[in-house]
């Protein structure tokens, strides 16, 4: 079976399965028939923080799928500008435009085999990628330029290699940003005080079917989260497919 497949199988059934394990406990701890106080105090907590819950969830979405674009863009934006300083170094031809374009390749290698999986863990650094950038950079900073021609693809060279290490910056900041701890807890806790509130409500054959139909919903949402908390790992992974495209055509 899919992984991704298999994950959401069981965040969804296994929030199914504990909203209706307490809202069971919360019916059968309080009794079958609460008195209409206690009903009214119950519908109360429960809009308010339902309310609350679904804001969380869909301003924490938002915020996910927010990086989740912007990384996309960015690496669009990052193997335009190695496909630039590649062309660049090309047209210029002088001493130590190979060693550009050599540099070029193994920044490529380099954050396609080893960045991508060591951001997608929990520990990742970016080192790696890191130190191939700066050999773009200093390539193009001592890069012997004779004609006018050359000097101006020399200061082309110089802002493209800034520039990369700025769309870099960017996003290994994404990466940085994975940690959602506090969310869950939030989130957890909200499902388990809205299950609570259940207890009001007799539990027939009718209200077990709605309750588990918010249990599936609240699960596909928390899977969505989950796939998108980290966009270097799956099971919502964004594969640097740009990169290797631009690997192929500069001859990687």
């Amino acid at each position: 079976m899919n992984e991704t497949l298999l994950t959401a199988i069981v965040i969804i059934s296994g929030t199914v399965i504990a909203i209706l394990l307490v809202y069971h406990i919360s019916h059968w701890l309080v009794g079958p028939e609460p008195d209409s106080v206690t009903k009214e105090l119950s519908g109360s907590i429960l809009s308010r923080v339902s309310a609350i819950h679904a804001l969380i969830l869909g301003l924490v979405f938002a915020q996910l799928a927010l990086d989740y674009r912007s990384l996309q863009s960015d690496l669009g934006s990052e193997a335009d500008t190695i496909m630039q300083i590649v062309t660049d170094a090309k047209l210029h031809a002088g001493d130590g435009s190979e060693d550009i374009i050599a540099g070029a390749k193994d920044y490529i290698d380099v954050v396609v085999t080893q960045e991508w999986p060591d951001l997608a863990a929990a520990d990742g650094s970016a080192d790696a990628g890191r130190a191939a950038w700066l050999q773009v950079y200093q390539g193009s900073l001592i890069l012997t330029s004779d004609t006018a021609v050359q000097k101006r693809l020399h200061d082309s060279l110089v802002a493209n290699a800034r520039e990369l290490d700025q769309i870099r910056s960017k996003r290994i900041n994404i990466a940085n940003r994975s940690n959602q701890a506090p969310f869950w807890f939030a989130a957890i806790a909200g499902l388990v005080i809205i299950s609570i509130s259940f207890f009001a409500f007799a539990p027939s054959g009718l209200n077990i079917v709605f309750v588990a139909l918010f249990g599936v919903y609240n699960g596909i949402t928390l899977f969505l989260i989950y796939s998108f908390a980290n966009p270097y790992s799956p099971p919502g992974a964004l594969e640097p497919v740009a990169l290797s495209r631009v690997g192929v055509l500069i001859g990687q």
